[in-house]
């Protein structure tokens, strides 16, 4: 004989020794799960197939976030390059006057 506490009202249920499966509290009259666990339950992380579907979204987005950090760095590097490579010159200004190192289509300026 195995004597387990009842989940709903803690009452002493007695089962036999070994059994498994659903059972009813002869307290409360309320079912209860002894022994070992079904895989019918969706507290189960992992399903047979594999991951579940909060995990294959959040594995989607890690993969998206990669990605637009690679194409981010490339596009600014090639940005960069191109700036080094134009003859542009923005720290001086034209007029020598030193009266503003007007830019164009720089409201600042």
């Amino acid at each position: 004989m195995t004597v387990t506490d009842c989940p709903h009202c803690a009452g002493k249920v007695q089962l036999e020794g070994g059994s498994s499966g659903i059972f009813e509290c002869p307290h409360c009259a309320k079912d209860f799960q002894f022994g070992q666990k079904t895989n019918v339950s969706p507290d189960n992380y992992y399903t047979k197939s594999g991951l579940n579907a909060s995990s294959k979204v959040g594995l989607a987005f890690l993969l998206t976030s990669f990605l637009s950090i690679i194409f981010g760095i490339i596009y600014l590097n090639i940005g960069l390059t191109e700036l080094e490579e134009s003859e542009v010159d923005c720290e001086t200004s034209s007029d020598g006057g030193g009266n503003g190192d007007s830019v164009p289509g720089n409201p600042f300026s």
